[in-house]
């Protein structure tokens, strides 16, 4: 990937070869978005530009003081909408989100801003509960879901695993961290739970729940159940003082301990009865980068 920089004002300048915007302006239906905006830029030499997959912009906003805290995601050059990923801010190597507006930067584990204008304003935002599954299993279950296309004009292999091929072929990390922890791999996968009202915090093997695919376990006072299906997908729920024994995966059913069955949602369980437990928040994490930021977690392996 190639990168460029652009200008505006008195010594605007347009030199070489930029690549081709992110999207059409047609997008935006007429509404008005706002980008930051610039007229001239310094890209590539055509023969550089035409080898290369992509490129992105250098600039970047100085808050009042001089320091950079966050780049722009997208702006707009003579009506075109260009795009840079993400900056890749990371504390304890868990990613540090920024919004648009007041430029805070947040923490995508605790759902607080923890840099800028929004700390201490007690904003807090609600955990919300992530699956990470195959597609496979997932349009088996939800087969009128649509994706986005492969075909996006750009020559690059797009294969299960690429991308992160040489990352995933080691234990090794990429940045420091304050603390290590032996009991799993580094990269060794586990479901993350955590508990707001006593701040517990639990990782459960992934491993441990494929040989456990009906799991109970508490945090705080709240019973939960673990479900784990043939891919490997882990899903959370509410249990309150129900036992469950087994559950069919294929048919989205689950067997409690005195013979009732129930439904399996993406969103809750439902019993026979109508009564409903919710889905609990929980999501996948890398034990390496849990343990950094929770080193007094409970683990289950």
């Amino acid at each position: 990937a190639l990168g460029f920089y652009l200008n505006d004002g008195d010594d605007t300048r347009r030199s070489g070869v930029l690549p081709a915007p992110a999207f059409a302006a047609a997008l935006l239906q007429g509404q008005s978005v706002a980008f930051t905006r610039w007229t001239g830029y310094a890209s590539n030499l055509a023969a550089l530009a035409a080898a290369a997959p992509s490129a992105g912009y250098f600039n970047s906003l100085p808050d009042d003081d001089g320091l950079v805290r966050s780049v722009p995601l997208l702006v707009e050059l003579n009506g075109a909408h260009y795009e840079l990923g993400t900056s890749g801010f990371l504390y304890r190597s868990n990613k540090m989100m920024y919004d648009h507006e007041t430029k805070s930067m947040w923490s995508t584990l605790d759902g607080i801003p923890v840099v800028g204008p929004l700390v201490d304003k007690g904003i807090k935002l609600k955990p919300l509960y992530v699956v990470t599954t195959t597609w496979k299993e997932w349009r088996t279950r939800h087969p009128e879901t649509t994706v986005l296309s492969l075909d996006t004009g750009h020559e690059r292999d797009y294969g299960e695993g690429v991308a992160y091929k040489l990352y995933f072929d080691n234990d090794d990390i990429m940045f420091t961290v304050p603390k290590h922890d032996n009991r799993l791999a580094n990269k060794a996968e586990v479901l993350a739970i955590r508990s707001l009202e006593t701040k517990e915090n639990l990782a459960i093997s992934a491993e441990f729940l494929i040989a456990h695919p009906v799991y109970h376990d508490k945090i705080g006072e709240i019973q939960f159940v673990v479900l784990t299906d043939a891919s490997g997908a882990n899903r959370a729920f509410h249990s309150a003082q129900n036992k469950f024994a087994s559950w069919d995966n294929a048919k989205n059913t689950l067997q409690d301990e005195s013979g009732g069955t129930w439904q399996v949602s993406e969103s809750e369980l439902t019993g026979g009865a109508g009564e409903k437990l919710e889905r609990f928040p929980a999501h996948r994490a890398f034990w390496f980068g849990w343990f950094a930021a929770f080193p007094d977690t409970r683990l289950v392996k």
